[in-house]
């Protein structure tokens, strides 16, 4: 009986960690849309958006046909196997279920505008966390946008949403 107590004094102290500082950490493939901020794992990979901007022009001028989204996050390969971020593990979905595809020539160009470092750096190993910004020439109409993260494993069809509150 006192190792049954033990053990759920333990799990209710963890539990109050993770509420008090805002970890979490979600298992992606369901059903929903996970939060800004959470860890959402996907397969072989662990996602987490840490901000959102969304301008219709960078400092250095270059404009959107629509506007731009810039997602700052951050991603972590969770396989034995090292992996390749190439972009098409992301895309935009908005609440009219239009897609905006990553288009990696535009992603760079857009964000050396901004001074902003690329998080699709290629290879990434087994256990490396990746961090840094993709960009998304979006409609000015676009609303209830959702970024749409899939498995590292290009064989998988797992995916999960999450919403950018934009």
């Amino acid at each position: 009986m006192k190792r049954i107590l033990t053990w759920t004094g333990l799990i209710l102290v963890l539990v109050a960690v993770g509420v008090i500082t805002g970890c979490a950490v979600s298992n992606g493939g369901g059903s929903g849309t996970h939060a800004m901020k959470e860890q959402v794992v996907v397969g072989t990979g662990t996602w987490k958006v840490i901000g959102v901007e969304r301008v219709k022009q960078t400092t250095s001028g270059a404009k959107a046909s629509g506007e731009f989204v810039f997602i700052n996050m951050q991603l972590k390969n969770i396989s034995n196997e090292a992996a390749n971020l190439t972009g098409v593990e992301i895309e935009l979905v908005d609440e009219d279920n239009n897609t905006y595809n990553f288009d990696s020539q535009q992603n760079s160009s857009f964000l050396t505008s901004m001074g902003k470092d690329s998080l699709i750096k290629g290879r990434v190993e087994p256990g490396e966390t990746v961090s840094g910004w993709v960009a998304f020439d979006v409609s000015t109409d676009a609303h209830g946008i959702k970024l749409k993260v899939r498995d590292l494993d290009i064989t998988s069809s797992k995916s999960a949403l999450i919403d950018l509150k934009i």
